[in-house]
């Protein structure tokens, strides 16, 4: 093979890999290997950025699920007619939210239709639900303080929450009979209760009155601690109950 065979041997590949179509000196064979090593130099640096976007999207995916997992529990029970429900939580959770839509559920007076807890609450009032009044009726709500929520859902040592003795008109509430409850828990915030509070008393502006459970106050703060902390607000004032 001559020097010019090979020459144009050389242009062609290089021409291949740049899509030209026009003849090269010997300059421009020169100017092409440049673009060739560019080329492939700028292909490999895209291809190594798609590749590590995707093994991080896929680790940080797997890492948000992980940490879903963690903290949001879903499950469902069926009633037994009682005043008490039970399922397992694999956390202990910071809220709960129990809901019943089961149509036989209108069926006897003082079922529960609702119930959502905030364990981690320092305000008054911790859970909220809502009951039958009457059998097909209309329905009833009421409250459950902080002091006392507790005592409404004990959590075992092998993660068993039950539900118990929620008052309701006329007696105590009751889960249906073969009625679905649909059970919603959830861990929202690894701070203490101690750091919670501060944080909440931090951000008040202006003034007001803030109402506090005693049980949290007392159990998170010493009275000197306490005394300090709401002094920051003297705009303020604090109803420990």
């Amino acid at each position: 093979m001559s020097v010019n065979e090979k020459m144009t041997t050389i242009a062609d590949k290089i021409r291949t890999h740049t899509g030209d179509s026009h003849l090269l000196t010997l300059d421009g064979i020169a100017d092409g290997v440049d673009t060739v090593f560019i080329r492939g130099y700028m292909d490999g640096e895209d291809e190594g950025k798609r590749v590590g976007y995707n093994l991080g999207y896929e680790a940080g995916t797997a890492d948000e699920i992980a940490k879903c997992v963690a903290k949001h529990f879903v499950t469902t029970v069926i009633g037994n007619g009682t005043t008490s429900l039970s399922f397992k939580v694999p956390f202990a959770p910071d809220a709960l939210v129990i809901c019943c839509f089961d149509p036989r559920i209108r069926g006897a007076k003082n079922n529960l239709l609702t119930w959502t807890a905030d364990l981690r609450s320092f305000g008054i009032m911790s859970c909220r639900y809502t009951l039958m009044s009457a059998a097909g009726g209309s329905f009833t709500a009421g409250t459950v303080g902080t002091s006392s929520v507790y005592t409404h859902c004990p959590q075992a040592e092998d993660g068993t929450i039950t539900i118990q003795n929620i008052a309701g008109s006329g007696g105590k509430c009751i889960f249906a009979s073969d009625c679905l409850y649909i059970v919603v828990a959830v861990k929202h915030t690894d701070q203490s209760d101690k750091e919670r509070i501060t944080a909440f008393v931090n951000g008040l502006t202006g003034s007001g009155t803030a109402e506090m459970a005693k049980t949290k106050v007392d159990a998170a703060f010493t009275a000197e601690e306490w005394a300090a902390l709401i002094a920051t607000k003297p705009d303020w004032t604090f109803s420990v109950m």
